[in-house]
């Protein structure tokens, strides 16, 4: 007992560190702005704001941008953030083409690259993926010292706590040691997660969950699947699968199955005898013989809407998160079927305030793999106080 409650005391750093999060975002938001006004704003000694910014500054996180007017007259310093001061290299292995991308702390994409490969052992894809990580790095010049980490994201079953990979059915991967693979080859902290837990960080981080404290989401693919973020901290449960919303009972044929078999766009196809397939480029449902019907497509929405409003119900009954995200390839999953969801929720969970039901598409579609991928490297970094405060 005494061994938990040591764990569950916030060391001075970890008071720094939640307090550096508070101002870094303020100074993001309200960027150039003087230490007296942070403040200010923030009704708190300049001596707190001050030690809070030389932190800030020691880690190269902040800069001095100039001087400017404060309401006394007297010239102050101005501060903003440095997003470019450290880069991680984010991993997204969730579709056929391998995509890389060199970050900064803001999330935007330094520069991408992708590949496609789709059979070999893992070994001989994490080594093509590690030198093309460091061809990336040689070509762009970056200092050494100021990478930080990998981010790699997968669809599956994923072990954090040793970085291996229990399964992917996409990747066709069992018992893969990823952390220790890249670690042949790269000298940087290996951060690997989930796929969806790593969007849902992503929307949390930079996306449309900012200023949200608990956010979850829901993915309706090939699979279905789910991430939550409480106070900044993904969600994992004792056995990582406290958030793996395709595990969700379904009674099927009077039988007890997962939700996956019955709202993924697979078990939907199945369901109506169509044959149809998702083209990447553009999400449009196409018959693989030549295209399908309005009505038909009106049928498949409204199967998956009966379904995706009792898989939210669900999520909201047992979390209550602030708000969900969704995310679908199917074109027609958009945002006025998510608000015609959001309505009926509303009008089921009548006792709550309207405003606690938030349903949403979620912001990032391009480059969202490598957001997700850059805010797991960043969470599990010694710059984990930037996303969780």
């Amino acid at each position: 007992m005494i061994k938990k409650l040591k764990a569950e005391m916030m060391r001075p750093t970890r008071v720094l560190e939640h307090n550096a999060n508070v101002v870094l975002k303020l100074i993001r938001s309200e960027q150039p702005i003087s230490r007296a006004e942070i403040a200010r704003k923030l009704d708190v000694s300049k001596s707190s704001i001050s030690n809070i910014i030389t932190y800030l500054s020691e880690m190269d996180l902040v800069s001095y941008y100039g001087k400017g007017e404060t309401l006394t007259g007297r010239k102050s310093e101005l501060l903003i953030f440095n997003p470019r001061s450290h880069y991680f290299f984010s991993v997204d292995l969730r579709w056929n083409e391998r995509i890389i991308g060199l970050m900064d702390m803001e999330g935007r994409v330094i520069e991408k690259v992708s590949f496609h490969e789709e059979d070999g052992k893992p070994e001989d894809l994490i080594r093509k993926i590690c030198s093309t990580i460091i061809d990336m790095k040689e070509f762009d010049d970056i200092p050494v010292d100021r990478i930080e980490g990998v981010g790699v994201i997968l669809s599956g079953f994923v072990d954090i706590s040793n970085g291996t990979v229990i399964r992917s059915k996409h990747l066709q991967w069992e018992g893969v040691d990823v952390v220790n693979e890249f670690g042949k080859y790269l000298d940087y902290p290996i951060a690997l997660e989930n796929d969806t837990n790593a969007l849902c960080l992503g929307e949390y981080w930079i996306g449309s969950g900012k200023g949200y404290r608990n956010v979850a989401y829901l993915f309706i693919g090939d699979g279905l699947g789910g991430g939550i973020v409480i106070d900044g901290s993904i969600y994992h449960g004792s056995n990582s699968i406290a958030s793996d919303f395709a595990r969700l009972p379904w009674y099927k044929d009077g039988i007890m199955v997962p939700s996956e078999e019955v709202l993924s766009l697979p078990s939907i196809e199945n369901f109506l005898n169509k044959k149809f397939y998702f083209d990447k480029r553009n999400n449009i449902i196409i018959d693989q013989d030549g295209g399908i019907s309005s009505e038909d497509v009106s049928s498949i929405i409204d199967l998956i809407y009966e379904r995706l409003l009792l898989i939210l119900t669900t999520i909201i009954a047992s979390f209550n998160p602030d708000i969900i995200f969704v995310r679908s390839p199917l074109e027609q999953i958009d945002n006025n079927l998510v608000k015609k969801l959001e309505l009926d929720l509303k009008k089921y969970f009548k006792d709550l305030p309207p405003e606690g039901i938030n349903v949403k598409i979620a912001s990032f579609s391009e480059d969202a793999g490598l957001i997700a991928g850059a805010a797991v490297a960043i969470s599990q970094s010694r710059f984990s106080f930037v996303i969780s405060g």
